[in-house]
């Protein structure tokens, strides 16, 4: 009996600690929990900021990428607007060079000084050859008080010079009118300049009298010395000019095929630019026809007044006259 007493005490003390330790066990886990609860509050919290935070920085990344689709679009607008423009220059360039873009009319200035009347008969056959297109009215002038760039600019679209540069022959431009007649070139003006008109005295003297000519640095080459610049004699350096076209896309061959001047005064040693574009090169020597820039373009033939006559040398006198350059 004292022994089932004393175990009936021994259980209930165990029963007791361990209802303590329940107790304890149940407290300790609820203070564990309550904890727990609290910083799963504050991480739901800062979830729920991160969350925000995500959806602004999504909505600003949405933003700008909208910014830049619209910044690429307007770059590809701008990029294909910079296209048509350099594809319309070009074209305009290509018109100009090489389709042929030329004035609806031309006023032409054609100067040649009277050497006892001989150059007043190679005017009037210039001047006869370039009427041949209706759309070109010409006059002659004699007097250099006509080569004012006031007079050019206000009557003329385009000069050809038909000017003997040889003391003795002729009164040489002075520094003031070739200075015109290049001011007129350079503002979008045609200056045509024929046969001896790039005879330069000045680089085969050096007498302080002859007027340096740098009409023939602007043209783009010169003839020195006449007397050893001449096609070695056949009638004093007279005989059959074949000529070639080597350019035919050039403003200046439109409607110009290879064709012979017969007895012309044929100069061989032209000193020329490394920049000119040949147009006609004589069979035997160099170029012939040439332009430099956009406004500059020399002619060789023309010795005879009857050069004038061939179809060939009015078309290219028309050609030169009537385009329009475009820079």
């Amino acid at each position: 009996m004292a022994i089932i007493k004393g175990t009936g005490l021994a259980m209930q003390k165990v029963f007791i600690v361990m209802a303590i330790s329940i107790i304890l066990l149940a407290v300790l886990f609820g203070g564990f929990y309550l904890q727990f609860q609290i910083r799963f509050a504050s991480l739901e919290g800062k979830y729920s900021e991160l969350d925000t935070s995500y959806l602004d920085i999504s909505e600003k990344y949405v933003n700008l990428n909208e910014s830049c689709s619209e910044l690429l679009a307007n770059y590809e607008q701008l990029s294909q607007a910079y296209s048509n423009l350099t594809h319309s220059y070009n074209f305009l360039k290509d018109l100009a060079e090489n389709q042929h873009f030329q004035r609806e009319s031309a006023r032409v200035l054609v100067y040649a000084w009277d050497f006892g009347g001989v150059m007043l008969v190679h005017g009037n056959e210039i001047i006869e050859a370039l009427e041949q297109d209706p759309r070109i009215a010409a006059v002659l002038a004699t007097d250099p008080s006509n080569l004012t760039l006031a007079n050019l600019e206000a009557n003329f679209d385009s000069v050809v010079l038909y000017q003997h540069n040889e003391p003795g022959y002729t009164t040489l431009l002075s520094y003031e009118r070739i200075a015109d007649l290049i001011n007129f070139a350079e503002s979008g003006h045609m200056l045509v300049v024929v046969h001896h008109g790039i005879y330069d005295p000045n680089r085969a003297n050096t007498d302080p009298n002859y007027n340096i000519i740098p009409l023939t640095d602007y043209v783009g080459g010169y003839l020195g010395d006449v007397s050893t610049s001449r096609k070695p004699p056949l009638l004093d350096g007279i005989e059959d000019n074949f000529l070639v076209v080597v350019n035919s896309t050039h403003y200046l061959s439109e409607g110009v095929s290879n064709f012979t001047i017969e007895n012309d005064e044929v100069y061989y040693a032209l000193v020329t630019s490394p920049d000119i574009v040949t147009v006609i090169k004589n069979r035997d020597f160099g170029p012939f026809v040439w332009s430099r820039g956009d406004f500059g373009v020399y002619i060789q033939m023309g010795h005879f007044p009857s050069d004038f006559d061939h179809p060939m040398m009015r078309r290219l006198l028309q050609n030169a006259v009537l385009h329009f350059p475009i820079t």
